[in-house]
C-alpha cells in the first residue's frame, strides 16, 4: 500500500485471497475507516469497463470462491447489500421511546419480559437495544445477575431486529455487543467456561458484521480481566495491548 492507502495491486491480491491474514485484516480495517478508499473500491468493483475511473481502468475480477468470511462480509457490505442505515430521526425516535418501554417492561419478571420482547415489535428496535446494553453495563458492579438478565434481554432484542430495515451486518453487530456483555457478566460471576463460550460467540458474529475495529477492541478489552482472573497475566497484557492498538 502506498501512503497507507491500498493500490490496485493490493486490492487485486485481496480479492484473489493472496494476502496474509495480517495483511488482510489491516486492509479491511483501513477500508472500514477510510471513506475515500471505500468509495474507490466500490468504483473499481462496479466500473463497467472503465467508464467510472477512465478508459484505462477495468473492473476488478470476481472474488475467489475460496475467500473466507471476512472477505465475503466486506464484499456484501460494499457491493451486494449496502443497506441504508436508519435515518437519524428514526434512531432519535427509538431512543426517545426506549425509556418508556423499559418502564413498562421492568414491572414484569425476567421470563415474561423475554416473551414480551419476542412478541411485541415495539421492543424490537435499535434504540431499545442500546438502552438495555447501557443498563447492563451500569448494573454489573452491584448486581451481576441482574446485569446478565439485561444483557440476555438485549440479545433477545438483537435476534428480533428487522434485517430489512437495519441490514444483516448491523444486526450481527448488535449480537456482537450483546454476547460480549454476556461474557463479561459471566466473567464477574467467575463462570469462566461459559464466559469463554460467550466471547467466542461474539467473535463469530463479529466475522459476519461490519468488522468494526471498535467492536473487536471491546471484546479484547473485556476478555483481558478474565485472563487476569485466571492467572494468565501475559495473555491479559497482550489483549490490552491489542485493544489499545485497535
Amino acid at each position: 500500500m502506498k501512503d497507507r492507502h491500498p493500490d490496485r495491486e493490493t486490492l487485486e491480491s485481496f480479492f484473489a485471497g493472496e494476502l496474509t491474514d495480517e495483511q488482510d485484516r489491516v486492509l479491511q480495517r483501513h477500508i472500514f475507516t477510510c471513506a475515500r478508499c471505500e468509495e474507490r473500491l466500490i468504483e473499481l468493483l462496479l466500473a463497467p469497463g472503465g467508464d467510472v475511473l477512465g478508459s484505462s481502468v477495468q473492473p476488478l475480477p470476481p472474488p475467489s470462491p475460496a475467500l473466507g468470511n471476512g472477505h465475503r462480509t466486506l464484499i456484501r457490505r460494499i457491493v451486494e447489500e449496502k443497506p441504508p442505515a436508519p435515518r437519524r430521526s428514526d434512531l432519535a425516535a427509538e431512543r426517545a421511546q426506549a425509556a418508556g418501554l423499559w418502564r413498562e417492561l421492568q414491572r414484569h419478571a425476567p421470563e415474561l419480559r423475554r416473551r414480551l420482547v419476542w412478541q411485541d415489535r415495539a421492543y424490537q428496535t435499535w434504540g431499545f437495544f442500546e438502552l438495555l446494553i447501557d443498563k447492563a453495563h451500569q448494573t454489573l458492579p452491584q448486581e451481576p445477575r441482574q446485569a446478565e438478565d439485561l444483557a440476555r434481554l438485549a440479545l433477545d432484542v438483537a435476534e428480533h431486529l428487522d434485517v430489512d430495515f437495519y441490514g444483516s451486518a448491523a444486526v450481527e453487530t448488535a449480537k456482537v455487543k450483546a454476547w460480549t456483555h454476556i461474557g463479561n457478566t459471566l466473567r464477574v460471576l467467575s463462570d469462566f467456561r461459559q464466559a469463554e463460550q460467550a466471547f467466542q460467540t461474539a467473535e463469530l458474529h463479529l466475522s459476519r458484521s461490519w468488522l468494526d475495529p471498535v467492536d473487536e477492541a471491546m471484546i479484547l478489552e473485556l476478555k483481558a480481566p478474565m485472563r487476569r482472573a485466571q492467572g494468565r497475566y501475559e495473555e491479559a497484557l497482550e489483549l490490552i495491548d491489542d485493544a489499545i492498538a485497535l
